[in-house]
C-alpha cells in the first residue's frame, strides 16, 4: 500500500471502528478500539513500549520481530501476534514491513509475555482483502460494510486461541456494558472526561464506573480516557502536517501541551514532534 492509500485506509477504518461494537468468540470477549495499518520502513525499530488494552498485529508483508525482555517472535506474513495488556516490547524489521494492528479489551487475555501468542491468519487475510476492496468501491453505507469485516477478522484470529485459564460470565457481561461508555467517550474527547461525568451520563456512582472499567479491562477509568485522547491524537498526528500538533492536542482537549507531549511519550515512545519527524 502507498502511503497516501493508508492514510485514507485508516481514516475511513477508524470512523468504521465505531460500528464495530463488541464481539464474543468462545469465552473470549472482546470491545475493538481500534484498527490502523502501519507500514514500517526497512530498519525500524520501535523501542520498548506497552499499552494498556490488547494489540493483535496481522503482518502482511515483510517480517517483523517482536521481543519480550529475552524472548523473541518471528512474525511473517499470514501470521498474526497477540499481545496482551501492560506486556512491555520492542518491534524491529530489517525489511520493508506492513502490519495490520488491532487494539481491542478482551477477557481471558491476562497480562504478560508467556500469553504472548502467535497463529497464521488464513481467514483474517481474505477479510483484510475484503476491508480493502470495499475501501477503494468507496460506495455509501462504507462505515458499516466495514465494520462487518473487521470483526470478522478479530474473530478469525481469536478462535484460534487457547481458552483462558479462568473466565466469568460476569466479567464478559461487564465488558459488554462499558461498550456505550466507550463510544460515548470517543465522542465527547475534547470534553470534560471525568469519571463523575461519564457516570452521570450512565445514571451510576463514579466509584462505581471505576470499578467496572478496573474490573472488565485491567485499567482505572483516568488511564482508558487518557490512552483513548492519545491514541485519536496518535491517528491525527501520522495523517500529515495539516493539522498543527497544538490544534491536536485541544481537539483531544489537552490544553497543557507540555503534558500532552509527555502522555504522548509515555504511551507510544515517542513525543509529538519525533512522529511527525517521521512523516
Amino acid at each position: 500500500m502507498k502511503p497516501s492509500h493508508i492514510k485514507e485506509h485508516n481514516r475511513i477504518a477508524h470512523d468504521a471502528v465505531r460500528h464495530a461494537g463488541t464481539i464474543s468468540v468462545g469465552e473470549h470477549t472482546a470491545v475493538i478500539l481500534n484498527y490502523l495499518v502501519t507500514a514500517d520502513a526497512a530498519g525500524t525499530r520501535i523501542e520498548m513500549h506497552s499499552h494498556v488494552h490488547c494489540e493483535v498485529c496481522i503482518v502482511t508483508k515483510g517480517t517483523v520481530v517482536y521481543m519480550f525482555g529475552k524472548r523473541k517472535f518471528t512474525v511473517r506474513p499470514g501470521e498474526a501476534i497477540v499481545i496482551p495488556p501492560k506486556t512491555p516490547h520492542i518491534r524491529s524489521c530489517s525489511e520493508q514491513c506492513v502490519i495490520h494492528g488491532f487494539w481491542i479489551y478482551m477477557t481471558g487475555i491476562p497480562p504478560g509475555r508467556d500469553a504472548v501468542h502467535v497463529t497464521n491468519t488464513d481467514d483474517a487475510s481474505q477479510f483484510i482483502s475484503s476491508i480493502h476492496a470495499e475501501i477503494k468501491r468507496g460506495e455509501a453505507g462504507l462505515a458499516c460494510t466495514i465494520s462487518h469485516y473487521i470483526a470478522l477478522v478479530l474473530i478469525a484470529v481469536l478462535r484460534r486461541l487457547p481458552p483462558p485459564a479462568s473466565h466469568t460470565s460476569a466479567r464478559a457481561f461487564m465488558l459488554i456494558r462499558i461498550r456505550d461508555a466507550i463510544t460515548f467517550i470517543n465522542d465527547h474527547l475534547s470534553e470534560d472526561m471525568s469519571a463523575k461525568v461519564i457516570a452521570r451520563e450512565f445514571g451510576i456512582s463514579a466509584r462505581h464506573a471505576n470499578r467496572l472499567f478496573l474490573e472488565a479491562t485491567g485499567s482505572t477509568l483516568h488511564d482508558f480516557v487518557r490512552n483513548t485522547k492519545m491514541m485519536t491524537a496518535y491517528i491525527a498526528l501520522t495523517r500529515g502536517r495539516r493539522t498543527s500538533v497544538r490544534e491536536i492536542a485541544l481537539s483531544v482537549g489537552m490544553r497543557d501541551f507540555s503534558y500532552f507531549s509527555k502522555c504522548m511519550k509515555i504511551f507510544c515512545g515517542l513525543t509529538p514532534s519525533e512522529i511527525r519527524s517521521m512523516l
